[in-house]
């Protein structure tokens, strides 16, 4: 692209059709968009652009941040790209537990920080009965940066236990997780999120 905003935008489509009357470029075939330090892959391999250098947002297409370390994906993302280094868009992340139980985790935010590394901001609800792994349930807020292999948690979680003589509570922590290895820390006087 030689529009200025765009920063130089490009891909590579093997094929595709300009039309005049709608001053449109219809493009197949595009394996993928590397914008900034992700890739954007559109499930069905086209790209449009309309007048003025406006591309079509994605829908249901897959976020593979960084390309290089690819420690994070995102599924079922509708995302619009607007230059060579700016996104934005929402879509889910696939959480794997230590067990390799799936669960999906709702992104309201995917987009670019001001180093151009993509960063993703959702939450779960209490209601959603979600698991860090079968023995700490969790609810709150999750962020992910496509740098750090690990996932950001801010909330409250429980541990799951059938012991009698102790209630299962809530317990409030920030901490940056492994899932494949959870450990909560714990401070001397532990608070829940009230």
């Amino acid at each position: 692209s030689t529009h200025p905003k765009q920063d130089s935008l490009q891909f590579r489509a093997p094929k595709a059709k300009y039309d005049l009357k709608q001053k449109s470029l219809f493009c197949d075939k595009v394996p993928y968009l590397e914008i900034a330090d992700a890739r954007i892959y559109t499930d069905s391999m086209k790209v449009t652009i309309r007048k003025n250098a406006k591309m079509e947002p994605f829908t249901n297409a897959r976020i593979v941040a960084n390309y290089i370390s690819k420690y994070h994906k995102f599924l079922n993302v509708n995302v619009e790209v607007t230059g060579r280094r700016a996104y934005s868009g929402n879509g889910e992340y696939p959480y794997y537990d230590k067990d390799s139980v799936l669960t999906y985790i709702v992104m309201k935010r995917i987009t670019l920080d001001t180093s151009y590394q993509t960063i993703a901001a959702g939450s779960v609800d209490q209601k959603d009965e979600f698991k860090l792994s079968k023995e700490f349930d969790y609810y709150g807020k999750v962020a992910i940066n496509a740098s750090n292999p690990l996932i950001a948690f801010e909330g409250a979680t429980r541990i799951n236990h059938s012991c009698e003589n102790f209630e299962r509570n809530w317990l409030s922590f920030a901490a940056q997780l492994d899932p494949k290895n959870i450990q909560i820390p714990v401070s001397e006087k532990m608070k829940n999120l009230d």
